[in-house]
């Protein structure tokens, strides 16, 4: 029996290195210093590295654990049994643009503001002009908030005979969702009638916020059903070959335990209104971004009508833990020579799993799409004017751009929920695997893989593996389903250790005297040899011309060249095989195609030896060499149809380029 207590607390102050700067000596007004808070401003420009930072956090955090665990062992069976419990307590403010946000493309300075255009406009000429496409200010209050994760289990290993071994499992698990000293939390109610439905005829106005409080202490439902069994089993058909498979359903944690900053009205952002007729005419600059003034944390009196006219962030209820279904078959054999060879299948199926992009909960329909973008551009008689009355929203005014009066939800100005976790994945792999175990000073391990992974939504956020992706039509996610950013098909790995036979008690020099011996004998080499095919190339749209979503373009041929990647480098795709669609028509490329990006070969070897100078003191002398054979990586195409690099590589991959030599020297005493 045992049972621990673990209390961790944790401190962070995010430091800015641009702390102390005066926003406001580059010409912005003194709204800027709203919070109190000094530092360069965050700009993004289109085809430009950004400037400046949005975030940062002051925070403490408390975890509080608890484990404990029973074990009996009788007649075969070793049972094992026990649980878990934890407690995340945080304090503490997380910024968003405290001192203001701006973004700026080259679609203001383009000939027409309302197309966009890959050859046109300059996002650094629409900075000077002061008229950008997209920006904020974010004022916060301090959340005290608290989650709970509990967990109990039972093992039973029985061991059968001398041959079958069963190992049978149960685990239930649950997370309580993330509550507020104060219940400021909120969540959106889509079914809702809203309140002021009544007040603005023509409209089906449905949605509004609701408030944590005594009786709904949390913005998400709890998930009770995550039952997960476990099954497996070994089995020794021989002296030298075992089998054994298993099966196990894992659930993962959500993020509703995570850390979950304060939601409308308690942290409001204020968004920059460059136009208020869909970009026809400028409204704000940069000398005066808030000519409406800053939204500024409300309460929750005013209730569902919280909030209403402005661009809305905040959480829906729904929340179901993502499940991951993991199974095995493998069948070992030992071989002579001190060798192992084992062949396995595995899979993995995830189910529930976050599914980015798709927090836009207010996106135009492509039903309405068939009626052009000057008829949607046109500004109506609003019919919120004199309903919606801050004089920060657009929806105050008595005119409004048509489109927002289609949209699901057109008393706000934009809804922004949780990433919903509806995105599938599957598995399979085959992998063979060889083991020399060290013998004559030898031992090696070589390692194959032969896989392919299919979901509907994969962002690994690194180049090095895989990058990410984007959804096109969020109406058919059937068509998101593809091989994904991350599937490698082929993947070989060998490693090696060899102690040279040279030397004092080896094949070579048994006799030498201890001088040639310190500097001939001893030494040992080890490697590591990579080769791993490319991971699936995700196709872009320079200029891609959709309403909503990130157009890709047509797949009307065989997007591949023949030839190695050197004979490839200036033009990997064949660009015949694309063609750009019209302006609101989604492209009929995959999310990934199965044409391959450079795959990786790689060898780094490494030399040392031992000197010993006494009793208990040892120098270490190495040599490494990382891509020892200096061959060449290459990084991926640009991917982007249509634009000026379309299908070139220039350079290596990330964390690949010419042969590396370190040597390094460790003295122990």
């Amino acid at each position: 029996m045992s049972a621990r207590y673990n209390l961790a607390r944790q401190s962070v102050v995010n430091i800015i290195l641009s702390e102390g700067f005066d926003p406001t000596s580059l010409g912005l007004p003194s709204i800027v210093l709203t919070n109190g808070i000094r530092r360069f401003p965050a700009f993004s420009l289109e085809g430009y590295s950004g400037m400046g930072a949005t975030g940062g956090q002051r925070r403490a955090t408390t975890t509080d654990s608890t484990a404990y665990s029973v074990t009996k062992i009788a007649a075969g069976h070793s049972i094992k049994a026990g649980g878990e419990s934890r407690f995340y307590k945080l304090n503490g403010t997380t910024f968003s643009a405290p001192v203001g946000q701006f973004a700026f493309a080259r679609t203001q300075t383009g000939e027409n503001p309302l197309v966009a255009s890959a050859t046109q406009g300059n996002s650094v000429a629409s900075m000077l002009l002061g008229w950008g496409s997209g920006g904020t200010y974010g004022i916060r209050e301090s959340p005290a908030s608290i989650s709970k994760y509990h967990a109990w289990y039972l093992q039973d290993d029985w061991k059968i005979t001398r041959r079958l071994t069963l190992n049978l499992g149960f685990r239930y698990d649950f997370e309580v969702p993330r509550t507020e000293r104060y219940d400021r939390y909120s969540w959106f109610d889509a079914a809702m009638p809203s309140p002021i439905s009544a007040r603005v005829p023509g409209l089906n106005l449905r949605g509004g916020l609701r408030f944590t409080g005594p009786d709904q202490r949390s913005p998400f439902d709890k998930d009770l059903n995550n039952v997960q069994p476990r099954l497996g089993l070994a089995y020794a058909l021989n002296d030298r070959t075992t089998v054994r498979a298993g099966y196990g359903l894992y659930y993962t944690v959500t993020k509703t335990i995570g850390t979950i900053a304060l939601g409308p009205p308690f942290a409001v952002n204020t968004p920059v209104n460059w136009s208020r007729d869909g970009g026809i005419t400028q409204y704000a600059s940069l000398s005066n971004p808030w000519p409406d003034g800053l939204i500024f944390p409300s309460g929750k009196a005013a209730g569902a009508a919280t909030f209403l006219g402005q661009n809305l962030s905040t959480a829906s209820r729904e929340n179901v833990t993502p499940q991951i279904q993991q199974w095995a078959f493998s069948v070992q054999r030992t071989l002579p020579s001190a060798s192992l060879l084992e062949l396995n299948y595995t899979g993995t199926k995830g189910t529930h799993l976050y599914f980015p992009d798709l927090e836009n909960a207010n996106r135009l329909h492509p039903v309405y799409w068939g009626i052009g973008r000057t008829e949607l551009n046109r500004t109506v008689p609003n019919p919120f004017h004199g309903v919606i009355t801050d004089p920060t929203t657009v929806l105050s005014a008595a005119t409004v751009v048509y489109r927002q009066l289609l949209r699901p939800y057109p008393q706000y100005t934009g809804l922004t929920l949780n990433t919903p976790n509806i995105s599938n994945s599957i598995y399979h792999a085959m992998q063979v695997k060889f083991e020399k175990r060290f013998s004559h000073g030898l031992s090696a391990i070589a390692h194959y893989t032969w896989a392919k992974m299919i979901d509907d939504a994969s962002n690994s956020g690194y180049d090095f593996f895989g990058g990410d992706s984007a959804v096109q039509n969020i109406w058919n996610l059937r068509h998101e389903r593809a091989i994904s950013v991350t599937d490698v098909a082929h993947r070989a790995v060998v490693t090696f250790v060899y102690e040279l036979p040279f030397g004092r008690g080896r094949a070579v020099g048994q006799n030498w005297n201890r001088a040639v011996d310190a500097v001939l004998g001893g030494w040992k080499s080890s490697g590591v040899f990579t080769m791993q095919g490319g991971f699936p190339v995700v196709i872009g749209l320079t200029g891609g011309n959709l309403l909503e979503g990130v157009q890709r373009p047509n797949l009307i041929g065989d997007p591949s060249m023949p030839g190695s990647v050197r004979d490839r480098l200036n033009n990997y795709f064949n660009a015949a095989a694309f063609s750009r669609p019209d302006a609101d028509t989604f492209g009929s490329a995959p999310r990934t195609l199965s044409y391959r990006n450079p795959g990786i070969r790689n060898a780094d070897l490494t030399l040392g030896k031992n000197f010993r100078i006494r009793e208990g003191h040892i120098v270490e002398l190495r040599m490494e060499a990382f891509n020892a054979f200096n061959g060449v990586v290459f990084g991926k195409p640009n991917a982007s149809v249509g634009g000026n690099a379309f299908g070139l590589i220039t350079g290596y991959a990330g964390g690949f380029g010419p042969r590396q030599l370190q040597f390094a020297v460790r003295y122990e005493f």
